[in-house]
């Protein structure tokens, strides 16, 4: 907050500086946006209605029966073990640590942060060419 000196100018003018500024500050924040997230998201075991809903409900299912789908998913599946097998030992085993939700900190036998990171990034850069 500011600060009043006495004699400088009168305090109403002061008062009036502090609240202009005080409503600039709070509009500022309120249009910043910055907790959308979680102010806008639904709530994991409820539905829009108020129902109470399991996660499984969320979730579409994975297992198709149709021909098509089932040899898609193979192909798709070959063509990801074939671009794995293209990686090196630390990127192969960097990558699959990310995918199974490991931290750096719990591969760090694989070797340092940087290391890691920079195996992670060469790996991206290959599976996606």
């Amino acid at each position: 907050m500011c600060g009043f000196k006495l004699g400088l100018a009168s305090f109403r003018s002061f008062a009036a500086i502090c609240m202009t500024r005080e409503v600039i500050t709070a509009v500022k924040a309120s249009t910043r946006q910055k907790q959308w997230p979680l102010n806008d998201s639904l709530r994991m075991g409820t539905s829009e209605s108020g129902e109470s809903v399991t996660l499984i409900d969320l979730l579409p299912s994975p297992i198709s029966t149709d021909p098509v789908d089932v040899l898609i998913r193979k192909e798709r599946v070959l063509e990801v073990l074939r671009r794995l097998n293209g990686l090196s030992d630390l990127e192969r085993d960097a990558t699959l640590g990310i995918v199974a939700g490991l931290s750096y900190r719990q591969m760090e036998h694989l070797g340092d942060h940087k290391r890691i990171d920079n195996a992670i990034q060469r790996a991206r850069r290959r599976l996606a060419a």
